[in-house]
């Protein structure tokens, strides 16, 4: 089943509201566990994450391959995602901040078809990010903000007849780009060693790609966009 932005939102928000509701269980009466933050720290974790793209593709006869009104199509998928992180913190007081590297594995794909046939496509495989993280701890929680630069490995595809070999009538563009990424998150850590963590993840990528020369029926203004990427994961991380 297909999963909207909002629906993603709402499913980090309530992995943030289990895991604070989890720090706030605890017997009032006993003294609560102060973990320090500071050190390096890998882990892994699991999610689901939504990706866009948009273009325009003229095909056979000079008519426009669109999916909607405006006169482009779009291409978009959501599914599962798996990967690791790997950072390090450091504690000041109550303040946290630290920088944190990590990769995801995904398989995002989708595809337009026409009558013709004529066929515009993509595939994703991983997502990856180099972020710096700043947070408040509440004990052994931990409520951050993070931000910093993300790769992802996709690859826009058209072909002019589906069934057809002849290299004139299609063609692809490497959409590996570099682009920027916000979001914030919450860790709650069980002991010296083990955190879990619930986060969502926003990336801008807005790269826009010249598809005029994919084939011979490609016109000056066929281009493709890809758009922003949504995801939202837990994870686990063992502290050293």
């Amino acid at each position: 089943m297909k999963f909207s932005r909002i629906s993603l939102i709402t499913l980090a928000f309530a992995a943030t509201t289990a895991l604070t509701g989890a720090a706030t269980a605890a017997d009032v009466t006993e003294q609560p566990y102060v973990h320090d933050w500071t050190g390096f720290y890998i882990g892994g974790h699991v999610g689901y994450g939504w990706i866009n793209l948009n273009g325009k593709y003229t095909g056979e006869d000079g008519e426009d391959f669109i999916d909607d009104e405006g006169g482009t199509f779009d291409l978009d998928d959501d599914d599962i995602l798996g990967g690791a992180q790997l950072g390090y913190n450091y504690q000041m007081g109550d303040i946290v901040v630290g920088i944190e590297a990590d990769v995801s594995f995904v398989s995002w794909e989708d595809e337009l078809i026409n009558g013709t046939p004529e066929l515009v496509s993509f595939d994703t495989d991983y997502l990856a990010s180099v972020r710096a993280r700043a947070g408040l701890a509440f004990d052994n929680v931990l409520v951050y903000l993070t931000a910093g630069a993300a790769w992802t490995d996709t690859n826009y595809y058209v072909n002019d007849h589906v069934d057809d070999t002849d290299p004139s009538e299609f063609g692809d563009i490497d959409l590996d780009d570099f682009g920027g990424v916000v979001g914030g998150g919450v860790a709650y850590a069980f002991d010296e060693h083990w955190s879990i963590r619930a986060e969502a993840l926003y990336y801008i990528f807005d790269d826009k790609e010249d598809a005029s020369g994919l084939t011979h029926d490609s016109e000056e203004t066929d281009f493709v966009e890809l758009d922003d990427i949504f995801v939202a994961r837990v994870g686990i991380d063992f502290h050293f």
